[in-house]
């Protein structure tokens, strides 16, 4: 599934065995408005990078109106597991199960200081047996400045990378 610049809202959604070349084996969501799974499955999805979920930028009405909700995806329930981001963190890959990147430079005019462009949430899910095979953050990968994970009881299991961060890796 892509998602741009819309509202999403999955539950009990089940995402498994997809491929994407590039990125968001599963699920790709850019520039959304607001954005909530509840209670959804990831499986065995495979992505250059983000391989059951890729998650970039947000939208620009939103930043302009300044709301910090609208730039928060949510995932309530549910599971991530034997997702794989198959390519190197050079080509942009990494984040088995899930990858958020956003660019220091962003362009969207009104991010100012202490202000997260994304805000992505995760509570009481379970994360486990994802694979980054050449990049960082088998479970998790999430870079860049204005990017800020929430995890709230939330499982993190046996997740590899060939990079650093296992389990999760946070990096500028």
């Amino acid at each position: 599934m892509y998602a741009s610049n819309a509202r999403l809202s999955c539950d009990g959604c089940h995402f498994e065995s997809n491929y994407a070349e590039r990125e968001g084996g599963g699920v790709f969501l850019a520039a959304m408005l607001r954005s909530s799974f509840l209670t959804s499955s990831f499986l065995q999805n495979s992505a250059l990078g983000g391989g059951g979920v890729y998650i970039t930028g947000c939208s620009t009405a939103a930043m302009a109106a300044g709301s910090l909700e609208a730039c928060s995806p949510s995932f309530d329930g549910g599971i991530f597991s034997g997702n794989q981001a198959t390519g190197s963190s050079g080509q942009g890959g990494g984040g088995g199960g899930l990858l958020v990147k956003l660019q220091s430079d962003l362009k969207y005019g009104v991010v100012t200081e202490g202000f997260h462009a994304c805000r992505p949430r995760l509570t009481g899910v379970t994360m486990e047996n994802n694979m980054a095979i050449e990049g960082h953050g088998g479970g998790i990968l999430a870079q860049g400045q204005q990017v800020l994970l929430r995890l709230e009881d939330v499982t993190i299991y046996n997740n590899k990378a060939s990079g650093t961060g296992g389990g999760v890796k946070l990096t500028e």
